[in-house]
């Protein structure tokens, strides 16, 4: 759980990317897809997606998505 705490601390509630930040918070983002489960609501990551300044951040967040567990909020 420590490591699912890091990388929400990571991400801090956005998904604004510089050109030179956005590899880093693409792989937290797969990170906390392949994790499995989220120390967040679900519905915080898609909103992060879906205020990316990336397509590719929001492509990831999808992605990531796509493998947790559903909850009535993302369905």
């Amino acid at each position: 759980m420590e490591s699912l705490l890091f990388f929400k601390k990571q991400l801090d509630g956005k998904c604004t990317a510089s050109p030179e930040t956005v590899d880093t918070l693409i792989i937290v983002i797969k990170a906390l897809g392949n994790a499995g489960r989220l120390s967040m609501e679900p519905i915080e990551l898609l909103d992060c997606g879906l205020d990316s300044n990336y397509r590719n951040v929001t492509v990831a967040v999808l992605h990531s998505l796509r493998t947790l567990p559903r909850t009535k909020e993302v369905r």
